[in-house]
């Protein structure tokens, strides 16, 4: 069975991506192994703009997670201010991270200050401490609000546009 260095592709695929192709001269350059394909500047940007897309996804599955963190918050919390969440409630928590997200001018700026990679890191990471945080601020809705939605939604705010360009 071959194994990932040994699986061929088309050196076709291989020189289309590099922006040219290349005349085929021996038999052995027809095909391109798949380190040799992704060791290419090209796959590694898609790739890595897939992976960060991947990753900010986790909270387009938000409509799942709602009902569940509504009643843990109500069942399981001894605040008094959270008697009466209800899955009514579940708009604020959805247009409160959306009206973040929308701020997307935030990350065009920071990535023209500061470049693309600091900009792909500090939108991580913003993302990353708003996961971390609710883990100890779901005891309130009022804080899952401030810390998955806000947080979150600025984090994907300031790295979101940087794939795209």
């Amino acid at each position: 069975m071959a194994t990932v260095e040994e699986t061929p592709f088309p050196r076709a695929l291989s020189g289309a991506l590099d922006g040219a192709l290349a005349p085929e001269t021996r038999e052995e350059e027809k095909y391109v192994s798949v380190v040799e394909l992704v060791q290419q500047p090209r796959m590694q940007v898609l790739i890595g703009a897939i992976l960060v897309y991947l990753a900010f996804g986790t909270e387009l599955a938000f409509e799942n997670l709602v009902p569940y963190v509504l009643s843990y918050v109500r069942y399981n919390s001894p605040a008094e201010e959270n008697s009466g969440v209800g899955y009514e409630d579940a708009d604020w928590a959805w247009s409160s991270g959306y009206m973040v997200k929308s701020m997307l001018f935030l990350g065009g700026v920071l990535e023209l200050a500061a470049g693309p990679t600091t900009a792909l890191l500090i939108g991580g990471s913003v993302f990353c401490i708003g996961v971390g945080a609710t883990y100890f601020s779901i005891s309130t809705f009022t804080g899952f609000i401030m810390t998955y939605c806000v947080t979150c939604g600025l984090g994907q705010a300031l790295a979101h546009v940087v794939p795209l360009t």
